[in-house]
């Protein structure tokens, strides 16, 4: 098992973020007819800063990792750095 096969399974397992957020400000949700990954995003945002990132969904094991490492990487950003 390669290096990124462990990282890619330990944000599987222990996903960051993963969880409901009382009253977000925003809700995004993604079905990708093509393979099934279905998840939701939710954004508390104050003064243009993205404060907190939490997803929730059905999703793979790549797509769960690569939610967690977002949601880590964007929190704490202006809305303009995270475009």
């Amino acid at each position: 098992m390669s290096i990124y096969d462990s990282i890619i399974l330990d944000l599987y397992h222990y996903p960051r973020n993963k969880r409901e957020m009382a009253d977000p400000d925003v809700t995004c949700r993604v079905f990708n007819q093509s393979c099934g990954d279905d998840i939701t995003c939710m954004l508390r945002i104050d003064n243009q800063m993205l404060v907190e990132f939490t997803y929730m969904g059905h999703l793979c094991a790549v797509s769960t990792a690569s939610a967690s490492l977002v949601s880590e990487k964007v929190q704490g950003m202006t809305i303009e750095e995270v475009r």
